[in-house]
């Protein structure tokens, strides 16, 4: 159980704003009887400069409620570029251990040389995705880190990445969710595919999804950051349909953004 934010762009105002929501929200979920989203954070900020990319990746097991420092890095960083795409993740243990391993976003190498970043909301079955992928591993790994891994061997293409990703929904355990961002990054281009898909209806507030679109910004966030969003934003947020997979093509040039059902 997690809170997710990708945002993709060149407003750095926006940008800092979402993250101060995703930090307020993993100190308090009103969704989630006040809890907090403790175990952990992540983050990968690719920033474009003259049709070069950089890369920034960094995973703790502290909350990202108490990481000042590195909160205030992140958004110096973002000043150095002239377009970004961050994905920002805050962990609430559902399964596996609580360490740097099992710290979303997870990243992987495909057999064609591609880079494949992942990160998740919800809880899965692991046993079923163990026996899917055909994959060996202790109780110490947790449900989303084996589901990267699985889809990381057996994705070649864009379009293996999208059919595997509708097939994740079939994993997803009772009153959970299957809420994703997914990143392929080659040499200087970037693709992203975000999924938004919940079963049951006790935790429908708490695994709702949004996206806020401008001219200049992308965002696709969990439901509690509305909480914590100005006025101004709050009113750009669309609600994500229940089975909806988004693709983002060319991230970084005029991207293409489409929706599919799941």
């Amino acid at each position: 159980m997690c809170r997710l934010l990708f945002v993709s762009g060149s407003e750095k105002d926006t940008a800092v704003e979402l993250i101060d929501a995703l930090i307020s929200s993993a100190r308090v979920d009103p969704t989630d009887g006040d809890e907090s989203h403790k175990d952990g954070f992540g983050c990968m900020l690719f920033g474009k400069n003259d049709g070069l990319v950089d890369l920034k990746y960094f995973r703790s097991i502290n909350p990202i409620f108490e990481s000042e420092n590195e909160i205030n890095q992140l958004k110096d960083n973002l000043n150095n570029y002239e377009n970004f795409a961050l994905l920002l993740h805050a962990r609430k243990v559902s399964s596996g251990d609580k360490n740097v391993i099992n710290t979303h976003p997870y990243a992987y190498s495909l057999q064609t040389g591609v880079h494949y970043f992942f990160a998740h909301n919800g809880t899965l079955n692991t046993t079923a995705i163990k026996n899917s992928f055909n994959i060996e591993a202790g109780s110490n790994l947790s449900d989303s880190f084996l589901l990267g891994l699985g889809i990381s061997k057996n994705t070649k293409d864009k379009n293996d990445l999208k059919n595997l990703l509708k097939s994740g929904v079939n994993f997803v355990e009772d009153e959970s969710a299957f809420n994703t961002i997914n990143l392929l990054y080659g040499p200087n281009e970037m693709d992203a595919f975000l999924t938004s898909y919940h079963v049951g209806h006790k935790f429908d507030s708490y695994y709702q999804t949004f996206i806020l679109k401008s001219e200049h910004t992308f965002a696709f966030m969990s439901s509690t950051l509305a909480f914590y969003l100005n006025e101004n934003l709050k009113d750009k947020l669309e609600e994500v349909n229940n089975g909806t997979l988004i693709e983002i093509d060319d991230v970084f040039s005029v991207p293409k953004i489409t929706f599919e059902q799941m």
